[in-house]
């Protein structure tokens, strides 16, 4: 018998581009309760941990709202310090998402600081090097995937910390020293002033301001970059004036960045061979000139017409 009506046949074009839409309409629907959704939810959390982080006290307020979820006020307590931060991150649906992280600490341990963070994914100096209590403020901008991992080619920003009751044990750059400088001296253990330090981060690049350290040991200078990568470049200027021994208990008061320090001894903190920091002697003052080179460099005057512009 003959059917009345023949089966249509139906291209697999038909039936994808069908499953297609339906996919785009399931994701406009996602993308318009992102941004209608709103939430706020207060924390209060005894203890929180992650990986090596451990935190106690959490509180805080969450606020999700126009495709941004904000923390707002919260407080921890973190290395035996106090941990005040706020945050938001923007463009949720996305697979990166811009972020932004206003954070201050206060009275942290360091050693404990560091081990928290995984000592910041770097090598030259490690929990296990360091004693002490540290402030920190820190502003920055970054961006944030899927797996909550930051982007840092995208990373910004600028941190200033304050470090008292410092200590640097067993830390071999330093002790290395000793090939060329205070060959009879314990460079075990050195005790530090405190020492205030500010640096800008550029994705895996941080600048370090000029910074002065006081210590058991010496006085010395530090500025120039220290990078993730194959880029770091630190000047250290270790003025003669002070090489005499010292209190191996009790380091100097700090005198300033800016004095007049006369003669001067160079080092240079670079990557070695194997990817860890070794610490040369600078002779020429290499690091110096290159300096002085950029400052000139950054010096450009123009005429035209009647302006005089100073770049």
């Amino acid at each position: 018998m003959a059917q009345a009506f023949p089966k249509l046949k139906v291209k697999k074009g038909v039936k994808k581009e069908k499953t297609i839409d339906k996919k785009r309409r399931v994701s406009k629907i996602i993308d318009e309760l992102y941004r209608k959704l709103e939430l706020e939810m207060t924390l209060d959390v005894k203890q929180f941990s992650h990986k090596k982080f451990k935190s106690e006290n959490l509180t805080g307020k969450i606020l999700l709202s126009n495709d941004r979820l904000q923390l707002k006020e919260v407080k921890m307590k973190l290395a035996g310090g106090q941990v005040n931060f706020s945050a938001s991150m923007n463009q949720l649906q996305r697979k990166v998402n811009p972020f932004t992280l206003n954070a201050k600490v206060q009275n942290a341990d360091i050693s404990n600081f560091f081990y928290s963070f995984n000592n910041f994914n770097q090598s030259a100096i490690r929990h296990d090097n360091l004693s002490g209590r540290v402030n920190v403020d820190v502003n920055l901008r970054a961006s944030i995937n899927n797996d909550l991992a930051v982007v840092t080619s995208k990373l910004r920003g600028d941190v200033k910390f304050k470090l008292k009751k410092g200590r640097l044990i067993n830390y071999k750059p330093l002790q290395d020293i000793s090939n060329f400088l205070f060959k009879n001296r314990d460079l075990s253990d050195v005790r530090f002033g405190e020492i205030n330090g500010r640096f800008k981060m550029n994705a895996t690049e941080f600048d370090l301001s000029r910074m002065e350290v006081q210590s058991t040991l010496l006085t010395l200078y530090l500025e120039g970059r220290y990078s993730l990568k194959e880029n770091t470049n630190l000047g250290i200027q270790v003025p003669l004036s002070n090489l005499k021994s010292r209190d191996q208990h009790i380091p100097p008061e700090n005198i300033g960045t800016d004095k007049k320090v006369g003669a001067s001894i160079y080092l240079r903190a670079h990557k070695g061979k194997d990817g860890s920091t070794v610490i040369t002697y600078d002779p020429f003052k290499k690091f110096k000139k290159k300096k002085e080179a950029r400052k000139k460099s950054r010096l450009v005057i123009l005429y035209s017409g009647r302006q005089l512009l100073m770049i």
